[in-house]
């Protein structure tokens, strides 16, 4: 029953500050590298991407003593804007190695990290960005969740994301959504249904995040709770043939035949099939509503009129006591099938009953023909004898 759900991440832009506004936290530019940054600003502004890149990478190559974080943060930039993401990557790296106590370049690195699925490293980066940020944003924290669990390090990614539950701030929608499924993976039911009835408290119709939490219930063996939760599901979403189907087995796991009877009878409707009326018929018999079981018997027997039906209706009226019933049920049952030996040992026993010894001696001598109830019948026609 369980199914764990797919879900996709879809990682927050990172923006791409102005390059003489941005924030470093070092020593002032030099001129050479204050032209070079303004030069490829008016290249960027302008789209040119590619020459913007060409310029700061000359600079480089003709300063390469200690240049300034800002230049590799906007070296990155120009060639991520133009869509060559290797070469970002690179040039963060680089700046990154040179400067790791840079906010800026450890965020652009993680992000392209991140876009060429380096996602181990992307979620190294963004949880050391988030220690590096002079204002930390639990966002980064999310992310480094996210790249951790597309990474498959689920343990990482759950550990950074139970940062996340920590103190008095609200969880976002999507930050529980993580954990949840972050759990699911590790296996951990009770935490994923711990952060489940948190999501569910605040999104209380997302049928999905219900679903799974029956789901979950259930992988528990907590069969009460697993019905609760469906039947909330289906309050806000009405369920389907299968749905009631499968919430009315739970119902016969939890021993409780009578509500899995209402939940079917609303599945098939006023008008079930022969098989819907013969599943119906013997979870009334569990239920001990033999008459109810009959009237299910008799709607199959009208529309398929098989001798196994037959032989049923006939063995409940037999153990009702309605000894007329049973047997023109038994002899039903034998015009389909004449060699149904229990419905001849039966019809012997209700022909007793009603004291009609002909039709007990003619019923018992035909079921003592086969093997199975031969014992039997010969035992009662001895009885009869010698009365």
């Amino acid at each position: 029953m369980y199914h764990i759900l797919l879900i996709t991440f879809l990682l927050s832009q990172i923006l791409f500050p102005t390059y003489l506004s941005a924030k470093t936290g070092t020593s002032s530019l030099t001129r050479e590298e204050q032209k070079a940054l303004y030069e490829a600003q008016e290249a960027t502004k302008g789209k040119a991407f590619q020459k913007a890149a060409r310029l700061l990478t000359e600079h480089l190559r003709k300063y390469p003593d200690k240049p300034d974080p800002l230049v590799f943060y906007a070296l990155g930039n120009a060639w991520y804007l133009s869509g060559n993401l290797k070469n970002a990557y690179n040039a963060y790296e680089q700046g990154f190695r040179q400067y790791p106590s840079s906010s800026l370049l450890c965020t652009n690195f993680a992000t392209v990290s991140y876009k060429l699925e380096k996602y181990s490293k992307a979620g190294e980066l963004f949880e050391k960005a988030y220690k590096l940020s002079r204002s930390p944003q639990k966002e980064m924290l999310y992310q480094a969740g996210t790249a951790y669990y597309q990474a498959k390090a689920f343990k990482k990614a759950k550990s950074v994301l139970r940062c996340l539950n920590s103190g008095r701030e609200v969880m976002k929608k999507s930050w529980i959504q993580l954990l949840i499924h972050v759990c699911l993976e590790l296996k951990d039911w009770r935490e994923a249904e711990k952060m489940l009835l948190k999501f569910l408290n605040r999104n209380p119709t997302d049928t999905e995040y219900w679903r799974l939490l029956s789901q979950i219930r259930f992988r528990r063996n907590d069969h009460r709770g697993t019905a609760s939760a469906l039947e909330i599901l289906y309050g806000i979403s009405p369920p389907t043939l299968k749905e009631l189907e499968e919430l009315a087995n739970l119902c016969l796991l939890m021993n409780f035949p009578l509500k899995a009877i209402r939940y079917l009878e609303k599945a098939y409707g006023p008008s079930p099939t022969p098989k819907q009326c013969d599943r119906i018929s013997i979870i009334c018999v569990q239920a001990r509503r033999p008459d109810q079981a009959i009237r299910y018997l008799n709607m199959a027997i009208q529309q398929v009129p098989s001798s196994s039906r037959l032989l049923e209706k006939g063995k409940l009226c037999y153990e009702q006591g309605h000894w007329n019933k049973a047997i023109t049920a038994f002899r039903a049952c034998i015009q389909k099938n004449p060699y149904e030996e229990l419905a001849h040992l039966l019809m012997g026993y209700c022909a007793v009953e009603k004291e009609d010894f002909v039709l007990a001696r003619n019923a018992f001598l035909k079921a003592s023909k086969g093997k199975k109830y031969r014992d039997q019948a010969l035992s009662a026609l001895k009885v009869l004898n010698d009365g």
